[in-house]
């Protein structure tokens, strides 16, 4: 008790001291972690973090002052922002609602399991329909005799009751993560070496896993394969036939045949043979369990196989690639990949499934006793009524659940369950309608969840905030700073006339800046503008898509070129290469102007606008200042300043 207490006192002092206010402006304001918050996302690691703070304190400040300069003008009621409010919720509460919430917990889990492959055997009892009950009954018997110390094999030759599957004793081979649905793996990576399992139904049956040994994980390999099938009902006498057209094969490849073409000549796999023979990644439990050997005993890059025989035929296997496996949770990259396998995997089922037991509990779920066999009685006649809307009208209405600050009745679960409908009435009855009641549940309490996300969320609730007064400080930018100043062509000439001296030509050039897709392109456009350059725009036009070109006066700075270029009149540039999408640019020079030079109004316009609207912002913050007087608490500054 004693701890508990020193832990709720601990717990309300943080959340008293980061409620602290930092500064208020108006009658607004700002709380230490808020402003924390912001900080910390946009300043990176600094030697002077006081010096940094108050900077971005000044920052911070004009923002908020922005901000509700906006709300004040109910900008936030403005159609495009609500629709953008709307779309940006939306899509965030998708991202909270997915299951990813447990991503970083599926990543480290898989990472750790991803060190080890398994070796395995199953006991399996083949059981479906009439015959679950008595598979059921033998494999707890074959469990019981397990851990009263059969040996395992003795207990796959006495319960296994297909021949097939007692095979080399039960053995499977070595598997790794995502070889096997998620489920399995959870009861295989939690047994040590030599343990067994507690017995696990699949659709097919009934398993006991036991771990036979475990290695450092092998990784995944890309390879190819020439294939000689075995046809159904294929004799011995085919097989010697094909055996000695595999070793015929090997021995030319070993003579330098070309692999591709042996594939091309004689491989029968309809799938693969016109890409090479190269099959999907090879990881262990994906393929047979001869041929996953075969396929890792290769050592080296280019290396082949000889003939290994599985029972879809004779393989030769050639090795394309290793990919040893990532245990680097700081390789940004593997990790990108491995959350990827991740989210197209069962797992993310698993921890949708998690998700709601926990949003169960977050939203305090409660279940409501009712008369079940009553409701499910009149769960008959609404699905079952052509109209069913007059009769629900009478039916009285019960509480079947609740949530914190909601309660969920029979009344709208049926018309949940109408709406859900198939038709088909077959399928009623109290076990479906006790399904449907779960779903129901399930499918309010997403609602419900979504609803009050703010409440249990509350990094949601500061990312809805951060996008909203980001939107807002858009807007209110654009009305009394953007467009203003560029409309204002009265001030901004005056301005110009004031600041001349900014307005400077560094060295530069006329010239004709061109872009190019592709190397051919290139090559064209370098030919036409050498040719005849005033023409530059209609051979620009003859390559929609592949060519773009912008003429203009640049400061030589700004010229696309290799370093210590001497710009001369009439010279191409060499173009320089985009290493990435293979695209090109270079210059075509008109003129060269060696001196600095004043810059006439129109050419300095699009500075003067820069520099105008940073005039007509300061002049507002000014006036904001004055609406909403700012108080800073240096106290709790100098607190976090440290």
């Amino acid at each position: 008790m004693k701890k508990l207490l020193t832990f709720l006192l601990s717990a309300a002092i943080t959340q008293i001291i980061n409620a602290q206010t930092l500064f208020t402006f108006g009658n607004n304001k700002v709380d230490k972690a808020e402003f924390l918050r912001a900080f910390n996302k946009n300043n990176p690691a600094t030697n002077d973090k006081a010096k940094a703070m108050k900077e971005y304190l000044d920052l911070y400040i004009k923002f908020k002052l922005k901000v509700q300069a906006a709300k004040d003008m109910h900008m936030d009621t403005l159609s495009n922002q609500k629709a953008d409010l709307l779309n940006y919720e939306t899509q965030l509460q998708e991202n909270y609602m997915s299951g990813e919430a447990f991503m970083n917990e599926l990543v480290t889990e898989a990472l750790e399991r991803s060190k080890k492959d398994l070796e395995i055997a199953h006991l399996f009892i083949a059981a479906t329909g009439k015959d679950t009950a008595e598979g059921r009954q033998n494999i707890n018997k074959a469990y019981n005799d397990l851990k009263n110390g059969m040996p395992f094999e003795q207990a796959v030759g006495k319960y296994v009751n297909k021949d097939n599957y007692k095979a080399d004793n039960g053995r499977i081979g070595f598997i790794s993560i995502f070889s096997l649905p998620y489920n399995i793996e959870n009861l295989l990576y939690g047994l040590p070496v030599g343990g067994f399992s507690t017995p696990y139904k699949s659709k097919g049956g009934f398993h006991i896993f036991k771990i036979l040994a475990e290695r450092p994980a092998v990784g995944s390999l890309q390879v190819a394969q020439i294939l000689l099938a075995f046809p159904e009902g294929v004799t011995e006498e085919e097989k010697t036939q094909k055996r000695l057209l595999a070793d015929s094969i090997y021995n030319a490849l070993a003579k330098g045949a070309s692999f591709n073409e042996m594939v091309k000549q004689f491989s029968e796999d309809k799938f693969t043979y016109q890409n090479n023979g190269e099959l999907p990644l090879v990881s262990p439990g994906k393929y047979d369990t001869k041929f996953e050997n075969a396929a890792y005993a290769i050592e080296k890059t280019g290396g082949y196989s000889r003939p290994v025989e599985t029972t879809t035929g004779i393989h030769i296997i050639k090795l394309l690639k290793k990919f040893p496996v990532n245990t680097d949770k700081d390789n940004a990259e593997a990790i990108a990949a491995l959350q990827q396998q991740i989210r197209i995997s069962d797992r993310m089922f698993a921890a949708q499934n998690k998700q709601q037991e926990e949003i169960l509990k977050q939203i305090k779920y409660t279940k409501i006793p009712f008369n079940e066999k009553e409701q499910w009685k009149i769960a008959d006649s609404i699905m079952k009524a052509t109209d069913y809307k007059p009769y629900l009208k009478t039916v009285k209405k019960i509480p079947v659940a609740s949530f914190a600050k909601q309660t969920l009745y029979n009344t709208g679960y049926f018309i949940f369950i109408r709406g859900r409908s198939t038709g088909d009435q077959n399928v009623l009855g109290a076990n479906y309608y006790t399904k449907e009641m779960e779903e129901f549940v399930k499918s309010s309490s997403l609602e419900y969840y979504k609803k009050h996300l703010a409440e249990y969320k509350p990094e949601y609730k500061n990312q809805v905030q951060e996008f909203k007064e980001g939107n807002l400080l858009f807007e209110i930018m654009e009305k009394n700073v953007w467009s203003k100043a560029g409309a204002d062509s009265s001030g901004l000439k005056k301005y110009y006339e004031a600041h001349k001296e900014k307005y400077k030509w560094e060295p530069s050039v006329d010239a004709i800046i061109i872009t190019c897709s592709d190397s051919a392109a290139q090559a064209e456009a370098i030919k036409k503008i050498k040719a005849n350059p005033e023409n530059w725009k209609t051979f620009a036009l003859d390559f929609p898509g592949r060519i773009q070109a912008d003429s203009g006066r640049f400061e030589m700075s700004q010229v696309p070129v290799a370093e210590k270029t001497n710009f001369e009149k009439g010279i191409t540039t060499v173009p320089l290469k985009n290493g990435q999408d293979g695209s090109s640019v270079f210059a075509y020079i008109v003129k060269v102007y060696h001196e600095t030079g004043q810059r006439n109004f129109e050419e300095a316009r699009g500075l003067v606008i820069n520099d105008y609207q940073l005039v007509l912002e300061d002049k507002w913050i000014t006036m904001l200042k004055k609406k909403y007087p700012v108080k800073i608490d240096e106290k709790v500054l100098n607190s976090i300043s440290q």
